[in-house]
């Protein structure tokens, strides 16, 4: 590591920028998010709750763990008190608290609360003052105030309920939309949900592609700024270019006279590829003619037991090749392959990376990859933050890592005589906020 002056002289220079946020998944209206319960488990149900699976605890209620935000925690079906809770959860904290995802937790709770760590002494505090502190105005307290974002770029579509979209905050909120309910058409219900919506039958190819053309309208009337592709969870990424034939095929199976309101036939992810395949490429022939830039899932997942080898970025070359007025955004950089995801945005003017949450799954990682990329890739193609949060809480703290990540490594480059400290300042803009503003088109904000 750099010498402790130049580090900090580097750091409080990268404190004075308004980061633009490129990734979060915040759901909640504010009016919503403030009727949740909470305690001190909403500071570790998400990615810590990760780290507590992985290191042996066990959530029998999962399901209900993560839709009340880790409020209620139940063993053996009865709900555990706030010190059944923590006793419970203690030792394994005590084991992930040093990842880069406890440490975002850490300096959360120093920033936020002034108290230095999730103990015996202080969990009871620190879950009476995140009650105190959940009041009208908490998302501009903390994302305007607090981390003092320019932009917030949020990814709520599959996962927001019906009307909350319309009710989030647009001086806070910008949009990116994703198309999975046309690529998914084949799952039970697919269909049906796409008729309802834009009140018309589907039957074709030409039908469903009526509706995508009506659903790009909607979206630039909804002023977003982005696509977002997140397919990695259930499939590989990489997309053949199947003919329409192929596509037709698929959607005639989903709808055959054997089909039956009480046993629905359905097809497998496999069975559904081609057609898969096909409306993603022309989803990809739309947003070239509309330049919109492509947001695409790489690299590590979240949750247990996932499959790494379907998201790694050089599946989607193809991609990269047909598109080249595209600008695809490898989200995550690819991480663990970022020094592959750096060739590729060497390689192809129309590829960028993006350092979102990469900063917390492994801090040390992070700054090797940022390193590389610095030696490999055109500093206007890196983006430096992201934190990819479902709640604010831990937002602050994950922007913090982030910050000393980027300091390390700039400084790092300024002592091996790679750059002056004034170009490493320079750089660290660009990554956190010029760059983003270059490639979104945030001020058209509907």
């Amino acid at each position: 590591m750099p010498g402790t002056e130049l580090y900090n002289r580097i750091k409080a220079e990268i404190d004075t920028i308004q980061v633009v946020d490129m990734h979060e998944h915040h759901l909640y209206t504010e009016e919503d998010f403030l009727k949740l319960n909470v305690d001190f488990a909403i500071m570790l149900f998400q990615y810590n709750s990760d780290d507590l699976l992985s290191a042996g605890m066990t959530i029998p209620n999962f399901q209900e763990f993560w839709d009340t935000r880790g409020f209620v925690l139940r063993i053996d079906g009865s709900i555990l008190s706030l010190e059944e809770k923590w006793s419970y959860i203690k030792p394994y904290w005590e084991n992930v608290r040093f990842t880069g995802y406890g440490r975002a937790v850490l300096h959360s709770l120093k920033k936020l609360f002034g108290i230095e760590d999730l103990n015996d002494s202080t969990f009871r505090n620190i879950s009476d003052k995140i009650v105190s502190l959940m009041k009208p105005s908490i998302y501009s307290k903390i994302f305007k105030g607090l981390c003092g974002f320019k932009y917030v770029l949020n990814d709520i579509d599959t996962m927001v309920a019906p009307g909350a979209f319309e009710r989030m905050d647009r001086n806070i909120f910008h949009f990116v939309a994703r198309f999975r309910h046309f690529t998914h058409v084949h799952l039970p219900g697919g269909i049906e949900h796409l008729e309802n919506k834009f009140d018309r039958t589907i039957r074709n190819i030409d039908h469903l592609l009526d509706a995508l053309d009506n659903q790009f309208d909607r979206w630039k009337q909804e002023g977003r700024i982005a696509l977002k592709l997140a397919d990695a969870y259930l499939r590989d990424i990489h997309y053949e270019d199947s003919t329409r034939d192929e596509a037709e095929r698929v959607l005639r199976r989903i709808y055959t006279p054997r089909k039956h309101p009480v046993y629905p036939e359905t097809l497998s992810l496999s069975e559904s590829r081609p057609l898969e395949n096909f409306i993603t490429h022309r989803v990809l022939d739309r947003a070239e003619e509309q330049n919109l830039p492509v947001i695409i899932h790489t690299g590590i997942q979240t949750f247990p037991r996932n499959i790494l080898g379907n998201s790694r970025a050089a599946l989607l070359t193809n991609l990269f090749l047909k598109y080249p007025k595209i600008r695809f955004h490898l989200l995550h950089s690819s991480y663990p392959w970022m020094k592959e995801a750096a060739c590729l945005a060497k390689q192809f003017p129309n590829v960028s990376l993006d350092l979102t949450w990469v900063q917390v799954i492994v801090p040390e990682g992070a700054r090797e990859g940022l390193s590389h990329m610095l030696d490999t890739v055109p500093i206007n193609k890196i983006h430096g933050f992201g934190g990819d949060y479902l709640v604010p809480f831990n937002v602050w703290g994950s922007l913090e890592v982030a910050r000393e990540n980027i300091a390390h490594v700039l400084a790092d480059k300024v002592k091996t005589g790679h750059m002056t400290e004034t170009q490493a300042v320079d750089i660290a803009w660009k990554i956190l906020n010029r760059n983003a503003q270059e490639i979104f088109t945030f001020d058209n904000q509907v």
